[in-house]
């Protein structure tokens, strides 16, 4: 029995955290584990009793000759050791922490150990991902800022010092408002107080003074965020001060100015307080197809033929400016005015004052990032082209593994088997063991010869021997094929038609004839792989002048709609999951295609889930009758 001490250690033990063991050294030097508690049966995903094992049966092969050397320098050293170590599984890599501690040594005890493991992985990932985000945030080319409700800066990056002459610890010590009176006036919205309030980042100009007093114009744009313990703002500073230079000097020659606005490359349009339009150059009608004097003197919902909510949400944004006193960006779409295609503009829209600071109007500027736009799209579909490639690969992998790996461990097995001289195998078993080895040494010849001539197809590397065929030779020749298919495949239940009823007079065509039943082979292996009893039938659908459609019917387990546009690419079965029913490479289908167009002709099925399918072949002839 078990005193309350030994209990409550006893209990204390089995429901540590970390995954726990005790391990002790035999007199061979071998290690063994003495007890262990619930964490570490559960991080070594092992279901039977560890006690009394050895380490080398527990702990993975990778690590196992450093853990014993660290075990036998903690013990002799009496310190304690710490390792870290990389794990690879199936599901992914995995970092743990051990943390070897020894027992005190004690003549009537062996040599013990306490081993701790912590899985670190989620740590080290965390870690990573700080180290990425501070390196980028170290290398923006602009400043950035962290600032929290209270306008206390949180963060800055390196840029920011640079620009401002502060060291990091006296921002550390710093508001924004040190920076920037602006941000304490009535003028700032209450982004910073309430930023789940705000979708949009908001973006504005404004002055930021250096440690030296001299003054920086400056556009900062202002993104909200919250975290489990409070709301903050990202805030990007884009130093504006050449910006102003050449707004100064554009200034003082109009003329230039106005040459310059004219020939932008971006639309540039001033509205009034109205809405309505004063000015626009001449990129509004490279850009959108519309005239500049289609435009001027009206407002956008009047000459833009884009949806309604389109132009709601520009005119929303021009009145929102007028109103909050502030600019903004936004990307809006219109169709072209004659072609009716896309167009993607960034719309950056800002108040327009007078000399005596009061807003007049609205200025519009405009980029055109259609080919950026459609650059992204064709981008997507890169991807997805690549992942979808990616797909096929793995898809390719697995099953090829699997439908290698099968054949060849028989072959081995049973090879095995026959060598083994201690075995007395008679020759009945001995005959079966062959027989066997040979079966799967064809499959797998099978196999590898189905991967070579794909690849050679896909190359369209195909020779194409044209001769005269009788096509009621050609079709009743399918019937043996399929018995013997049937054979193979130990389905006697499957009845076997050929339909000649269309086959009213001899028809010869001029084709390849070992091309043609190559392609009817492959379809009708997968009809007796995938028909687990009723019937196949192949026959004639159609004949014309230039083709001969052919037809091969199963009641088999059909093809679900969401696989037939895909069950002809490579690789791609019905049954394609991880541990599948239905053996196979899944590229018969694949090849009885490309051979059909090679042969002037098609492959096409009609299928539904859990009735059949029926594939047609189409192929050009020159009939004879």
């Amino acid at each position: 029995m078990l005193s309350n001490r030994e209990f409550c250690y006893k209990e204390i033990f089995e429901h540590l955290p970390e995954a726990t063991a005790v391990i002790y050294s035999t007199k061979e030097g071998e290690f063994i584990i003495k007890k262990t508690n619930r964490r570490f049966q559960k991080l070594i995903a092992r279901e039977e009793y560890l006690n009394n094992k050895n380490i080398k049966e527990v702990f993975p092969a990778t690590i196992i000759d450093r853990l014993i050397d660290d075990l036998k320098c903690s013990i002799s050293t009496q310190e304690t050791v710490d390792l870290d170590e990389k794990l690879n599984f199936s599901f992914g890599t995995r970092y743990f922490h051990y943390h070897l501690t020894p027992f005190p040594q004690k003549e009537f005890l062996p040599e013990m150990a306490v081993i701790t493991i912590t899985d670190i992985t989620k740590i080290r990932e965390i870690m990573k991902m700080q180290e990425v985000l501070t390196f980028a945030l170290d290398h923006s080319c602009n400043p950035v800022y962290i600032v929290s409700k209270h306008s206390q800066i949180i963060l800055t990056n390196k840029q920011a010092c640079i620009s401002t002459g502060y060291t990091q610890e006296e921002f550390s010590k710093m508001k924004i408002t040190d920076l920037d009176n602006y941000w304490a006036t009535d003028e700032i919205p209450q982004i910073i107080t309430n930023p789940k309030s705000y979708k949009y980042p908001l973006i504005f100009e404004t002055e930021h003074t250096r440690k030296d007093g001299s003054k920086i114009p400056v556009e900062v744009t202002t993104i909200p965020f919250s975290t489990e313990e409070e709301d903050m703002s990202y805030c990007i500073v884009q130093d504006l001060s050449k910006n102003k230079e050449i707004e100064a000097f554009l200034m003082k020659n109009d003329q230039d100015f106005m040459n310059f606005v004219e020939k932008s490359p971006d639309i540039i349009i001033r509205f009034d307080k109205k809405l309505k339009c004063r000015y626009c150059n001449e990129a509004i009608e490279r850009i959108t197809g519309y005239s500049q004097y289609e435009l001027i003197g009206k407002k956008i919902s009047e000459t833009f033929s884009a949806p309604i909510e389109t132009i709601n949400f520009f005119e929303k944004n021009l009145q929102n400016v007028l109103l909050e006193k502030q600019p903004s960006a936004h990307n809006i779409q219109i169709p072209h005015a004659t072609s009716q295609l896309p167009i993607f503009l960034l719309c950056h829209f800002a108040p327009e004052y007078n000399v005596q600071g009061q807003i007049v109007g609205i200025l519009l500027v405009a980029n055109d990032i259609t080919a950026i736009k459609q650059s992204k799209i064709e981008l997507r579909k890169q991807k997805e082209v690549a992942e979808k490639n990616s797909r096929l690969k793995s898809a390719f992998l697995a099953i090829i593994s699997h439908e290698i790996r099968t054949p060849a461990n028989a072959i081995v097995g049973f090879s095995d088997l026959l060598n083994d001289k201690s075995l007395h195998i008679n020759n009945h078993d001995r005959d079966e063991f062959v027989q066997t080895i040979s079966s799967a040494a064809k499959k797998l010849i099978l196999v590898i010869n189905r991967i070579l001539e794909l690849s050679k197809i896909k190359t369209g590397n195909i020779t194409i021997t044209p001769d005269y065929i009788d096509l009621r030779d050609l079709l009743s020749q399918q019937k043996s094929i399929l018995s013997e298919l049937c054979k193979e495949e130990r389905k006697n239940n499957i009845e076997i038609k050929i339909d000649l009823a269309k086959l009213t007079q001899k028809v010869t065509l001029f084709n390849d004839a070992k091309l043609i039943n190559k392609v009817l082979l492959l379809l009708e292996e997968n009809a007796v792989k995938f028909t687990p009893k009723g019937k196949i039938i192949v026959g004639i659908k159609k004949i014309t002048q230039d083709f001969v459609t052919l037809y091969l019917s199963d009641t088999g387990i059909g093809i679900p709609n969401d696989v037939k546009k895909i069950i002809f690419d490579p690789f791609v079965q019905v049954d394609d999951k991880l541990t599948r029913k239905y053996e196979g490479t899944g590229i018969g289908l694949s090849m009885a295609r490309i051979l059909a167009q090679a042969l002037g002709g098609d492959l096409t099925v009609k299928s539904e889930s859990g009735k059949g399918s029926t594939f047609y072949v189409t192929l050009h002839n020159n009939i004879r009758k």
